[in-house]
């Protein structure tokens, strides 16, 4: 089965933030229902396979791994 125009967006999206509810949001979703259509999409095989095949867009660059834990650790 493949994804509806819906689903390939929140895939776009979560790989994007890595947050299932604002993926929701972005891919149409209502504000009311992100949160828990958003769980539910992940849990969905054809969501999850997409999710899980793309590691490489999944991957957070060294570089942007670093700033951010410094600017953590300097933060004031």
């Amino acid at each position: 089965m493949s994804l509806t125009a819906k689903q390939r967006v929140f895939v776009e999206e979560y790989l994007r933030t890595w947050n299932a509810t604002s993926a929701a949001k972005a891919a149409g979703y209502s504000e009311k229902t992100a949160r828990s259509i958003g769980q539910e999409n992940l849990t969905k095989p054809d969501i999850a396979d997409e999710v899980t095949s793309r590691p490489s867009e999944r991957a957070m660059p060294a570089d942007e791994a670093q700033g951010g834990t410094t600017d953590i650790a300097t933060a004031a």
